[in-house]
């Protein structure tokens, strides 16, 4: 089994789905898996939401279409319980919720799907699931540390969550926050690493690779660069973007890139 899409692919797929498709609760096949009953109109049930944008679901808008099984994903026609046995890095500690990861209930009768916190009209959410509670449809919820589940942060409880996990055909990046150019700390301690390759790639356009280590190599740049403005009396906090523009910007780039 490999990925078909990134974390972010996937949450963005669901995010979509719910704030902006009239959707409703199904769960007899063909009415489960995407089902197209009008425009813009979709049905689902609990795990098959996420199985069908595996399975390539397209918001075709033709009356009548729904996902098909596409086995070369490697993932079949499963329950929930089922594709969660699939699941890598499983855990009761939803603390530790990564966006795209797969939720079950201690049932194994309802799954959804943990994508990050989102704020609509001043409400806190952090789950999307397609059930008949809070609505009906796909929508958005909220789970806490513990795993309760409720419509929305601070609104009335139905449930509890069980477990989540990795699934096997999500690729699960890590986002990297780029930093503005006038915000780098002075001094280089734990995250200013992190920091000074971010504005770096602000700045030229070049890609953050996932998982990059911080190697020797990059700490004596960054060390020979603070020495450089440093000799010339040039304050960081007050005047990056001149520095950034300065020669000796260029002969760090011409260094150390």
């Amino acid at each position: 089994m490999k990925p078909v899409m990134t974390n972010k692919a996937f949450c963005d797929k669901l995010k979509h789905i719910a704030n902006d498709l009239v959707t409703s609760y199904r769960n007899i096949f063909p009415y489960n898996l995407g089902y197209c009953y009008a425009k813009g109109k979709y049905s689902w049930d609990c795990w098959n939401l996420p199985k069908s944008l595996i399975w390539g679901w397209q918001e075709t808008n033709v009356v009548g279409s729904y996902a098909k099984p596409n086995l070369a994903t490697g993932l079949g026609d499963w329950t929930g319980g089922e594709i969660m046995k699939h699941c890598t890095d499983v855990s009761t500690d939803f603390s530790t919720a990564v966006a795209g990861e797969f939720m079950m209930n201690a049932q194994n009768t309802h799954a959804g799907i943990y994508v990050g916190e989102h704020q609509i009209n001043g409400n806190t959410y952090n789950v999307i699931e397609a059930t008949t509670a809070f609505g009906g449809g796909v929508v958005w919820s909220y789970v806490t540390a513990s795993g309760r589940r409720y419509s929305r942060k601070g609104g009335y409880a139905n449930g509890s969550w069980a477990k989540h996990g990795k699934l096997p055909w999500i690729e699960y990046i890590k986002e990297v926050q780029i930093v503005p150019l006038d915000t780098l700390i002075l001094g280089y301690k734990g995250d200013i690493v992190r920091d000074f390759i971010c504005i770096y790639n602000a700045r030229y356009e070049a890609n953050i690779p996932e998982g990059y280590i911080v190697t020797q190599r990059v700490v004596d740049a960054i060390n020979w660069w603070y020495t450089w403005i440093n000799t010339r009396g040039i304050t960081v906090k007050q005047n990056i973007p001149n520095a950034l523009d300065t020669e000796g910007w260029k002969a760090f780039l011409y260094y150390w890139r």
